[in-house]
């Protein structure tokens, strides 16, 4: 035999002519044997099937030994584990796991006193909730009844027609049920009345509606063209229609009105408040109230007097004074052949004579 080259680091193992690659084991080294080792008891073949696949475990084949325990004469070579029967694998069983043992009288009694008492529990609730409904049905099916439906509208502050435009305006039906009327909607619609200030509606049960409303009080009547008026509150809302300029004791504005009833006469607002500032004694004295553009931006505003004499009071500033020196006039001057008084100035009353009001007389007033 001729000779060769020193074998190389990975041949050097047994034999002569070997492959490279790691050489195999021979089919019969290292016998693995079939069953569980005599050494253990009889329960560990069961334990291994139930945890199969542990490392450091004994995992026997699905067919443990007998008892004699390991069969010398059975040798098979090592070789890959074949895809074993599903029926030797270990099965996880669906649903929760029952481990049936014996438990004490006592305490079973006890669990089924515990279980008896939440299922009295949950039926008190469920019984709670069904009479809870059945009052709701109940009472929403009663308030539909005629029992509690619109029976009477009682009106406190109208008479007469008013009372009835009361009734018509706040839209409320006799025989709608009560949790139906809408109480805002039908105030909203009393006071858009002309006359009406306030208005409250509240419900009286079992089927009563109490509305109480505030009118307005007129304090002077604007003359239309035609004899009749239109007569105004403080706050200059038109709130009614008169046939005729004479109204009571109301003093008469000669501004003629603009628009609708409901509708504020702006151009009143300044003689309203000469109104108010007048004295009671010169009530008499005055006959209308009204206003002269003298073209400065601000009406002037005016009193007409009895025998023709006009008193000029200027701007709402210091109506007190402006009155308290009318007064002295009226006291001291003998107002024949007088056609103007202007007090513009409180403290410096100015006469103007007829029949042209030229020549201005300052009255020298006393006390």
């Amino acid at each position: 035999m001729a000779p060769r080259q020193p074998a190389r680091r990975s041949e050097r193992r047994f034999g002569v002519h070997q492959p490279r690659r790691r050489q195999r084991r021979t089919t019969d080294r290292h016998r693995w044997r079939e069953g569980s080792p005599g050494r253990h008891r009889r329960g560990v073949g069961q334990a291994c099937k139930l945890h199969p696949g542990r490392r450091g475990r004994h995992c026997g084949r699905c067919a443990p030994g007998d008892e004699r325990g390991p069969n010398p004469g059975r040798v098979r070579p090592r070789r890959r584990a074949a895809t074993r029967d599903p029926s030797c694998r270990f099965r996880r069983r669906r649903g929760a796991l029952v481990v049936v043992t014996s438990i004490d009288p006592r305490l079973r009694q006890r669990r089924i006193a515990v279980r008896r008492a939440e299922g009295r529990r949950r039926l008190r609730v469920l019984v709670g909730i069904v009479v809870l409904v059945a009052l709701a049905g109940g009472g929403y099916a009663l308030s539909r009844s005629a029992v509690f439906d619109l029976d009477t509208i009682e009106i406190d502050g109208a008479f007469g027609v008013e009372a009835n435009q009361v009734a018509e305006a706040s839209g409320l039906v006799v025989g709608r049920p009560m949790l139906d009327l809408d109480l805002g909607r039908a105030a909203e619609g009393i006071v858009a009345l002309p006359w009406v200030r306030t208005a409250a509606v509240d419900r009286a049960w079992p089927g009563t509606v109490e509305i109480a409303v505030t009118r307005r009080i007129g304090v002077a009547l604007l003359p239309v063209g035609d004899g009749s008026g239109v007569v105004i509150d403080a706050e200059a809302v038109a709130i009614a229609r008169s046939e005729t300029v004479a109204v009571g004791d109301l003093p008469v504005i000669t501004l003629g009105p603009v628009g609708d009833l409901g509708d504020v006469q702006t151009l009143a607002l300044p003689a309203l408040k000469l109104i108010d500032a007048m004295p009671l004694d010169l009530a008499p004295w005055v006959e209308t109230f009204g206003t002269d553009d003298a073209g400065t931006g601000s009406p002037l505003l005016r009193l007409d007097l009895v025998g023709d004499v006009v008193a000029i009071m200027g701007d709402d500033r210091d109506l007190d004074t402006k009155y308290e020196a009318v007064r002295s006039v009226l006291d001291q001057v003998d107002l024949a052949g007088i056609c103007e008084i202007d007090v513009q100035v409180g403290d410096n009353p100015v006469l103007k004579r007829s029949p042209q009001c030229a020549e201005p007389v300052t009255a020298a007033l006393t006390g």
